[in-house]
C-alpha cells in the first residue's frame, strides 16, 4: 500500500511541471555589477533567494557585467553579490509582480573584505524601465483586507485608473459575473487569467471557473501597451496568481453570512408588521499550505516542494425580485368574462400583439382576437354559446363554458 502511495506521489511530481510550463505569470529580473568607479565587473556570482520558500538560484555576470534571472515566479526576493576583494552586497525585499520585467540597475560593490557586508533594505517602489506597459498591482494584503461582496477577484481591477466597474451578481456564478470597462473598451474585450490560464469564454463575457478569494496571492491589471503575449483580447489583461506553500505551515478557517435580520426593509415593504423576505447567503471554507513532508521521500525542512489546499462552499436562499403581474379573477376562472376590464381574448396562433379595447389615444387592437363579452347585452359569451373564433387547440370539456 505504501509503495502505491510513493508511486502516485512520484508520478504527480514528474507530471506536474508539464502543466506549469504553459503558464505565463513568471517574470525576469536584470541588473549589472560595477565597482566604485562605475566600471563593470565580469564573472561576479549573483544569487537570488526567495524570501517565502528559501529557494536559491545563482548566475554569473557576463563580460559586460550584466546578469539576468528568467522564469522567476512572483515573489519577494533577496539578491546577494559576492566577489573577493569587495564587501558582500545584499539587497532585500525586491518585489517581482506577475509577468514583470524588472531592472535593478547597477549594483555597486565597495572595496573591502568579504566578511564585511553592505545591505540595502526597504527601497522605494521600483519604476518599470524594462517594459512600456501601463499596469497596476493589487497585493495580497489588499486582497485580504478589502471587502468584495461577490468574492470575485476580478472586481479588484476597479481599483486601477481607467477602470469602470459594473456591479453584477452578489456571488460568483456562471450566468452573471462582475464586469468592467477599461479605457472605454467593451466588457467582452478583457482577458482574465489565473496562473496564465484563461478563465472566460472566448465567445462571451462569462467566467468558467470559481476561485476563492483566499487562494489569490496577487492580481495584476495591464491596461495598455503591454507585450504581445497578452494579445488574446484587445482590452485589459487581468492576471491572478494563486497562493503556494511557504517554509512554515499556515492555514485559515472562515465563515461568512448575509442574513435578512441585518437588512433594512425595502422601499415597497414598510407597512405595519411587514416581514423581511428570507435572504441567506453563507460562505464557508478552509485552506492550509506549507512544505511537503513524506517519510522516505521528502524530509522535514526541505525547500523544494510545497503544497496549498483550499476548499470553499456557498449556500444561498433569497427571494425573486418584486414584480407586478395580472392573474385571472374568480369570474374569469369560471369562464365568465362579462366583468373583465379587457373584453378580448388573444389567440396565440393568430395575434402578434396583445389584445386591447379602444381608448382616447389608441385604436382597438383586435387582430387575431375574439370578443369574450357580447357588446349588445354585456354578458360573457359563456352564457350564450362557444365563440366561433375559439381556437381548436384549446380543450373545451363543457360546450357552453370556457375555461382558462
Amino acid at each position: 500500500m505504501f509503495l502505491r502511495f510513493q508511486t502516485a506521489v512520484l508520478a504527480a511530481l514528474f507530471l506536474g511541471p508539464a502543466d506549469l510550463s504553459a503558464q505565463t505569470v513568471t517574470g525576469s529580473i536584470t541588473g549589472s555589477v560595477v565597482d566604485p568607479a562605475g566600471e563593470v565587473i565580469p564573472g561576479v556570482t549573483v544569487a537570488v533567494i526567495s524570501e517565502s520558500t528559501g529557494a536559491t538560484r545563482e548566475t554569473v555576470s557576463n563580460g559586460r557585467g550584466d546578469f539576468t534571472f528568467d522564469a522567476l515566479t512572483p515573489d519577494v526576493y533577496t539578491f546577494v553579490v559576492q566577489l573577493s576583494g569587495f564587501k558582500k552586497y545584499e539587497r532585500r525585499r525586491v518585489h517581482l509582480e506577475p509577468s514583470d520585467h524588472l531592472s535593478l540597475g547597477a549594483l555597486t560593490l565597495e572595496l573591502g573584505s568579504t566578511s564585511e557586508q553592505v545591505t540595502v533594505v526597504a527601497e522605494g517602489a521600483k519604476v518599470q524601465t524594462a517594459s512600456s506597459e501601463r499596469s497596476g498591482i493589487i497585493t495580497s494584503e489588499q486582497i485580504e483586507n478589502l471587502t468584495v461582496i461577490s468574492r470575485d477577484f476580478s472586481v479588484l481591477a476597479s481599483l486601477q485608473p481607467g477602470v469602470v466597474y459594473n456591479p453584477g451578481a452578489e456571488a460568483q456564478s456562471f450566468s452573471s459575473s462582475s464586469s468592467f470597462n477599461v479605457n472605454g473598451g467593451r466588457v467582452g474585450q478583457n482577458n482574465i487569467t489565473i496562473d496564465g490560464i484563461a478563465t472566460d469564454n472566448s465567445n462571451g463575457t462569462g467566467v468558467n471557473v470559481f476561485q476563492s478569494m483566499d487562494t489569490i496571492s496577487q492580481v495584476k491589471v495591464l491596461t495598455s501597451t503591454y507585450q504581445a503575449e497578452f494579445g488574446r483580447k484587445p482590452g485589459a489583461a487581468v492576471q491572478a496568481v494563486t497562493k503556494s506553500g511557504s517554509l512554515s505551515y499556515k492555514g485559515a478557517l472562515y465563515w461568512y453570512q448575509r442574513n435578512e435580520a441585518w437588512n433594512a426593509l425595502g422601499s415597497f415593504n414598510k407597512g405595519p408588521g411587514a416581514l423581511r423576505p428570507p435572504y441567506r447567503f453563507t460562505t464557508a471554507g478552509a485552506n492550509v499550505g506549507g512544505p511537503v513532508y513524506i517519510p522516505g521521500l521528502a524530509r522535514r525542512g526541505q525547500q523544494k516542494l510545497f503544497f496549498f489546499f483550499s476548499e470553499e462552499q456557498q449556500r444561498e436562499l433569497r427571494p425573486q425580485d418584486q414584480r407586478k403581474v395580472i392573474v385571472p379573477t374568480l369570474l374569469e376562472r369560471a369562464g365568465d368574462f362579462s366583468q373583465s376590464a379587457n373584453p378580448y381574448i388573444r389567440d396565440p396562433a393568430k395575434a402578434s400583439l396583445p389584445c386591447a379595447a379602444p381608448n382616447a389615444t389608441r385604436p382597438a387592437q383586435t387582430a387575431g382576437c375574439f370578443q369574450a363579452v357580447d357588446p349588445s347585452t354585456g354578458l360573457g359569451e359563456s352564457h350564450r354559446r362557444p365563440h366561433a373564433g375559439l381556437p381548436q387547440s384549446i380543450p373545451d370539456p363543457q360546450p357552453y363554458r370556457w375555461r382558462l
